[in-house]
């Protein structure tokens, strides 16, 4: 997974961190979301205007293939549904409409990254499993190479002590005359 900036022209004022890692398992990407998140603020009250999330994405066949997700600006077409709202009444909230927003956008962003994460680890071991079943198979391909060798050379060595063994009976019957 990637963190892609384009920054405005003030990059001189926006800090990076130190890199952060896909974790290995999937119970790590919420500890690395705890230290991405933070980052993530600080860049977009510095700013920050372009963010893209780029990462694999697991596809039939396991092949892992890119994708790219613009989280900053934020689309507003990304969050209209086609669909009706399910209930009679809409959802309403309460408190500070700044607030409620900045909660909101950060949540975006954890299952934005959560769901990135969690794509990346699967496409990463889908690769793993294709790539050890290919080792596997070749493995298999060798073997009955090697079987089939063994074989031909066990059967050369026998039919060679078989002529040496009958050669030797035929020169004995030969002088017994």
């Amino acid at each position: 997974m990637l963190l892609a900036l384009r920054p405005s022209i003030r990059i001189l004022h926006v800090s990076l961190p130190d890199p952060f890692y896909t974790p290995a398992a999937a119970t790590g990407i919420v500890q690395t979301l705890r230290q991405l998140l933070p980052t993530l603020e600080q860049w977009r009250h510095t700013g920050v205007e372009r963010l893209l999330l780029c990462q694999q994405r697991p596809q039939a066949g396991m092949r892992p293939t890119p994708h790219t997700l613009a989280l900053l600006p934020l689309d507003p077409s990304a969050f209209h549904s086609p669909r009706p709202w399910p209930a009679h009444s809409l959802p309403g909230h309460y408190g500070d409409r700044e607030n409620l927003l900045a909660t909101l956008l950060s949540e975006w962003l954890f299952i934005a990254f959560f769901r990135a994460c969690a794509e990346s680890l699967a496409s990463e071991h889908a690769s793993r499993l294709l790539a050890m079943q290919s080792a596997e198979r070749h493995i298999e391909d060798q073997l009955t190479v090697l079987h089939t060798l063994y074989h031909q050379q066990r059967q050369e060595a026998i039919t060679t002590e078989l002529l040496d063994v009958i050669v030797g009976f035929e020169a004995l019957l030969g002088l017994s005359r």
